[in-house]
Order: C-alpha cells, then sequence, then structure tokens
C-alpha cells in the first residue's frame, strides 16, 4: 500500500495501448473518468487530458512492493478493478493498539457500571453523575497529557488517548466504589455477603441477559442495515450520520429509562400499586414529551444538521432520513420506557421481545423488502427509511399489551 499524490494526465493514444495491455488497469481509468478514445480519433492528434490533482490510495502489485499481482492486501482481501483498497497499516497498528488497551484495562468501565446501578438503585443518581463527570474531566485533561508528553509524561500518541481513557473509567469505578461503601447504607458490605449464590445469580441473569442481547442487537441491526443499502453508498452514509442524531434523541429516552427503571423497582419491593402506577404514568408521560422536542428539531432543522455532519452529496438522502425516521422518536421512546418498566417489574423476556421487534424481526426484513423495489427503481429510496416508523409503532403496540398483561399479573395482585 502506498500514498501518491500526483498530477493524472492521460494521452488518449496511450490509454488506447494500455486497454489492450492492461485490461485491469483499463477499468480502474474508467472508474475514476478517464474515457476510451473514440475510433475516429487519430493517434497523431492526440491530446493531453488532465485530470486535476488526486490523493491517490492505491494498491500497488509490483513485485518489490507486494510479490506481484494475485497477492493480498493487509486485510486479506484481493486487490481487483472497480474496489477502493483504501487500508493503512499506521491505522491499523494504531487501531490495534487503542483497542487493546481499552479491552484489557476494561476492569474501570465495568465496576463503575456496577457501582453506578447500586448507587441509581437506591435513588442516588447524583452521586453515578458526579462519578461519571469526573472520569470524563480525567480523561479530557490526560488526553493532551499523554498523547503529546506533556511534563515528565513521554509522547504516547493514539496509546496515550487509549490509556487517558481507561485512567477515567478507573477514577471514576474508584470513587463510586466510595460513594457505595459510604452512602448505600440499604446494603450489607460484610464479606460473608459476597459468597456465590446460584439463586441470585439466576435471578439477576433472568433481567440482566435480556439487556445484553439488546445491546448486541443494537450493532447487529446497524451492521445489516449497511448491508442492505450496499446498494448506494449515499445511502449508506446518509443513514450513518443519521444513526449518530437518532443516538442523541433516543440517549434522553434511555435517561429517563435509567431514572423510571429503579423509582419502580423500588415501589414493587414497597408493595405500593399507587407509587408504582405514578412511576410509570409519570415515566411515559416525560418521555414522550421530551421526544416531541427531539421530532420538531430533527423536523424543522435538518438542513442544518446536513451542514454539521457535513452531509456532501449524501445531502438529500440524510435529510429525506431524517424526516421520516424522526416520526418514529416519539415510539422508539415510548418502547424504551416499556423496556426500563418491565425491567423494574421482574418482565425481562417482555424487554427482550420489544427489543427483538424493534432491531431483528421487524425492521430488518422490512427493509429488505422495500429495498428491493428501490433497487429495481419503481421508488426511491425514502421507502427503506419508512421501515423504522412502521417497526416502532408496531412494536409499541405489542409492549402496551405486554404492559396491561404486566399490570394484571404483577401490579394489580400487590395486597
Amino acid at each position: 500500500i502506498f500514498i501518491l499524490t500526483s498530477k493524472l494526465i492521460f494521452l488518449r493514444a496511450e490509454v488506447e495501448e494500455l486497454s489492450r495491455r492492461e485490461p485491469d488497469v483499463i477499468e480502474i481509468t474508467k472508474y475514476i473518468g478517464v474515457t476510451e478514445p473514440k475510433e475516429e480519433e487519430s493517434n497523431t492528434n492526440a491530446e493531453l487530458m488532465s485530470l486535476g490533482i488526486f490523493t491517490v490510495t492505491a494498491y500497488c502489485p509490483c513485485v518489490e512492493c507486494s510479490g506481484g499481482y494475485g497477492r493480498q492486501t493487509a486485510t486479506g482481501s484481493l486487490a481487483k478493478a472497480k474496489h477502493t483498497v483504501a487500508v493503512d497499516p499506521e491505522v491499523i497498528s494504531m487501531g490495534t493498539s487503542y483497542l487493546r488497551i481499552c479491552c484489557v484495562i476494561s476492569f474501570g468501565i465495568i465496576f463503575f457500571s456496577l457501582f453506578e446501578k447500586l448507587l441509581q438503585a437506591t435513588g442516588r443518581s447524583l452521586y453515578s453523575t458526579i462519578g461519571q463527570v469526573v472520569g470524563a474531566v480525567v480523561n479530557i485533561v490526560l488526553d493532551p497529557i499523554m498523547i503529546y508528553g506533556i511534563g515528565p509524561v513521554p509522547e504516547m500518541g493514539v496509546k496515550g488517548a487509549a490509556y487517558a481513557t481507561v485512567i477515567g473509567q478507573v477514577a471514576s469505578a474508584i470513587l463510586l466504589f466510595v460513594f457505595h461503601m459510604k452512602l448505600n447504607k440499604e446494603f450489607e458490605h460484610d464479606v460473608k455477603y459476597m459468597k456465590p449464590d446460584s439463586g441470585i445469580i439466576k435471578e439477576i441473569y433472568a433481567i440482566g441477559l435480556p439487556a445484553i442481547i439488546a445491546q448486541a442487537l443494537m450493532s447487529i441491526m446497524v451492521y445489516v442495515m449497511n448491508l442492505i443499502l450496499k446498494f448506494s453508498p449515499s445511502a449508506q452514509t446518509a443513514y450513518g450520520l443519521f444513526y449518530k442524531v437518532q443516538q442523541f434523541v433516543l440517549f434522553l429516552a434511555f435517561g429517563l429509562r435509567d431514572a423510571i427503571t429503579p423509582i419502580i423497582a423500588f415501589s414493587y419491593g414497597m408493595h405500593s400499586k399507587k407509587r408504582i402506577k405514578d412511576g410509570i404514568r409519570y415515566g411515559l408521560i416525560y418521555t414522550i414529551v421530551l421526544m416531541v422536542i427531539g421530532v420538531a428539531i430533527t423536523e424543522i432543522f435538518p438542513g442544518e444538521f446536513a451542514a454539521l455532519f457535513n452531509a456532501g452529496a449524501s445531502r438529500e438522502y440524510f435529510i429525506g432520513a431524517m424526516r421520516i425516521i424522526s416520526i418514529s422518536f416519539i415510539f422508539a421512546g415510548i418502547n424504551v420506557a416499556y423496556q426500563g418498566i418491565y425491567q423494574a417489574l421482574d418482565g425481562g423476556m417482555e424487554s427482550l421481545v420489544i427489543s427483538l421487534l424493534r432491531q431483528l424481526i421487524i425492521i430488518l426484513p422490512l427493509a429488505g423488502i422495500f429495498s428491493f423495489f428501490v433497487r429495481g427503481g419503481h421508488i426511491g429510496a425514502s421507502l427503506i427509511w419508512w421501515a423504522f416508523p412502521i417497526t416502532e409503532v408496531t412494536a409499541c403496540i405489542v409492549g402496551y399489551l405486554f404492559l396491561k398483561r404486566i399490570n394484571k399479573n404483577k401490579v394489580e395482585s400487590l395486597n
């Protein structure tokens, strides 16, 4: 792999000769915009055609660079015409180093999540927020110091960024551990209570495993959606950009879910039907209000978001996706709230079903079917975006039925 910055100038006669000797090369020249010479044009009158200045990332098939034609690239694939091989060995090395450090020293984020939930469970969410902010500040302060090597700290580049990240996570975990030990008097901290109990472990995974699967489904859905949109790079880019906006809006719903789950769970443990119903009611109302605000912002300012994320050639696709998919935010927020309510009332399986409906069972087959009509030229790519509102509305209806059943079987039965 090499980087070449050059002024590409092609002589028509040379292009014609090149096409006879190297078919793959002429295919690549077609791909970047060089046309073959017309028959009536004479080689003697051929003119130079300037294509401008380009920075080209290319695969060199010579013996010296790669051992000749047919050799694999750094990713294990074969270089061929009309396919871009943009693999920088330096980037691969840096990415590998960053990932290795963050994964091997991941105990910080794991224990932070543990103590965060313990504090939330006792109604002390403020302290979990303080711990999160402290970790973020530590990360921000250490980033320039460890990346560029300020003071006695050596310059570490990307590795420094990774170490700053995990140190921030460890700082958050330690602070939340202190808060937990000092403030959570509802828990017994004696060593004897740390003995594994198969019954408790089973109860934890009965609720936690569906949440684990739900998190994994998010990555699977994004990956498969990109495969479905593979026919249009612009649509792929638009979806990737919009996904960032969508997560920003839905994080509001995730935050409220994390707030109402311990409240409802605490009330459920107290056998207080009134507090459970109030938690459900106000949790849903606040979620809907925030989602309405999110829908209004994305519907009114799609052009501004396109400029913010530099959508470029994908601008129209991005704006179309935003106007259609954002309709689903209200129902998506309700579904997220439903999942928090189910988990608070020992309804882990219901939460998993909603996740499967939203991110696998309905959305992907529906988007695949719609893409078939789009690829056939019968309708524009906007049809695919409608799969999101349809999925969220359907899941919301199922979620409401689940909520009624849980309310009847678990809430109304409380004495």
